[in-house]
């Protein structure tokens, strides 16, 4: 094992440079939504809409690279990739019921706090995968109270005030739209408990990361992603305008999922596991427009949809908007809860890792 003054070496996932770039500080495109929306004054609807067209759209389509249009994945996959095709039925079942369902008022209402919650735990998810990964590609295993560590804090994180919020009912994703929480849950001790667990992991990690200094076991990329993290949660749902400042961290996280993407097809070419021609075509080095712009006509082919939608069936806008959106949304979501088990996709094996980091 290498180390320099306490640091691991021969870690980072593609390269030092790229991977601060493009997986840890991008995390400063947070600013941009709220850049849009209070300083150029732009409405929040329109931020919605740009953030949507430029990454968040992209970035969704993506996943579709490594799953849908992978003939491995189909086949070591098949219940994954067909069930998935149940989840548009229930987000229309949902956006079209408009009386009480389960205690909530509206089908709705109930569609948006199941993808708000669901979100919220992809987006986490997603830093969690990110971060096994730089461990798999430690030369040995991580401590099973390190990881612990780890993932408690990156999921504890985004719930101080998003609580705090829900449970003083001032957790509102548009002026209409309230999540609910059970009526058992809406007391102060719920906010305080959850804020008292975050406290404890924050200063149990910090020891942590000071201990794997001391012993020469730092890892940077997973130390600085998960403290980055950890930053930009907990502050996002201070912002007064949430589905502003979503769209912040929504922007980070589409962001850094193109480039994990796009990364993780270009070794898949390199190995030769790419089975679509297409894939194929705009993946690996010098590729990256390629990829941008199909996943970006991929987008433009969705907004198609919501118009098609919207005329053909006579469903309002906002209806048509949430059943095209979110469908594909959730079925990306419930992919990756099996692609973000995955870790050798972007790490290769410990084994190898270990190997090649040895032999420098």
């Amino acid at each position: 094992m290498q180390t320099r003054s306490g640091v691991l070496e021969g870690v980072w996932l593609h390269s030092r440079g790229w991977d601060l770039t493009f997986l840890t500080f991008s995390a400063v495109l947070a600013f941009f939504p709220l850049t849009l929306y209070y300083v150029l004054r732009i409405p929040d609807t329109y931020v919605n809409y740009i953030v949507a067209l430029v990454v968040g759209g992209p970035h969704l389509y993506s996943t579709f690279s490594i799953t849908f249009f992978d003939r491995g994945f189909r086949t070591r996959h098949p219940f994954f990739t067909w069930s998935s095709f149940l989840l548009p039925a229930g987000v229309t079942t949902l956006a079209l019921w408009r009386s009480p369902i389960f205690g909530v008022r509206d089908g709705m209402t109930l569609l948006l706090t199941v993808f708000f919650f669901w979100a919220s735990l992809h987006v986490l998810h997603q830093i969690a995968y990110l971060v096994e990964c730089y461990r798999e590609k430690q030369p040995v295993p991580v401590r099973p109270w390190e990881r612990l560590l780890d993932h408690g804090l990156i999921f504890s994180s985004l719930y101080p005030m998003a609580t705090y919020k829900l449970v003083k009912g001032m957790f509102r994703v548009d002026a209409n739209t309230p999540i609910p929480i059970p009526p058992m849950f809406r007391v102060d001790a719920t906010w305080i408990a959850v804020s008292g667990i975050f406290g404890a992991l924050l200063v149990l990690w910090l020891a942590k990361t000071v201990l794997e200094y001391r012993q020469g076991r730092l890892n940077p990329g997973a130390t600085l992603l998960v403290g980055t993290t950890a930053l930009v949660a907990f502050w996002i749902p201070w912002i007064p305008k949430l589905d502003v400042s979503f769209q912040g961290f929504n922007t980070w996280h589409s962001f850094q999922y193109l480039a994990m993407i796009w990364l993780i097809n270009g070794l898949r070419k390199e190995r030769g596991e790419i089975s679509n021609r297409v894939v194929a075509g705009f993946s690996g080095e010098g590729r990256a427009p390629a990829f941008y712009l199909s996943m970006l006509a991929c987008t433009l082919a969705a907004v198609g949809g919501i118009f098609a939608v919207n005329r053909v069936f006579g469903i309002d806008s906002t209806r048509s908007y949430y059943i095209v959106v979110l469908s594909s949304l959730l079925i990306h979501y419930y992919q990756d809860h099996l692609n973000f088990f995955q870790f050798g996709a972007l790490a290769g094996s410990r084994r190898r890792v270990a190997e090649a980091v040895g032999a420098r």
